[in-house]
């Protein structure tokens, strides 16, 4: 579903000559759909979908905490600037990436503090990059 999945020749060569008129794909964004219908090898208007992420706005929005009730829960302080990220910890996502810009960062402004907030295979990882 992601960018990059069609880059390669062979790929699109393939799903060319798969694809049916009874296939439908999906996006999980119109940026996402946007990027097969311009490999041009069977995705269409016709059978490509886009959809995002099933959230459900108004209970996200109930659920969030201020800003204070936030950086309590993350024990950080009021005037700390913060930076970071929420997400699946995998590696096509690139959090090893924001641990290396942030600690060049952190020399220059002690007062900022990284945040990565997620689950998922490159946790051990990240952990031994910090």
């Amino acid at each position: 579903h992601g960018f990059g999945e069609y880059d390669r020749a062979y790929r699109r060569r393939q799903t060319a000559g798969l694809v049916n008129a009874a296939w439908r794909f999906v996006g999980v964004s119109p940026a996402v759909k946007q990027y097969l219908l311009d490999c041009r090898c069977g995705f269409t208007e016709q059978n490509t979908v886009a959809i995002t992420n099933a959230i459900d706005l108004v209970q996200a929005e109930a659920l969030q905490l201020s800003r204070e009730q936030s950086r309590a829960e993350l024990g950080l302080s009021s005037d700390v600037r913060l930076i970071g990220a929420l997400g699946r910890l995998v590696p096509v996502k690139g959090h090893v990436y924001l641990v290396q810009a942030f600690a060049c960062l952190a020399t220059k402004h002690p007062s900022a503090q990284l945040a990565i907030i997620g689950a998922g295979r490159e946790e051990k990882r990240l952990q031994q990059e910090i």
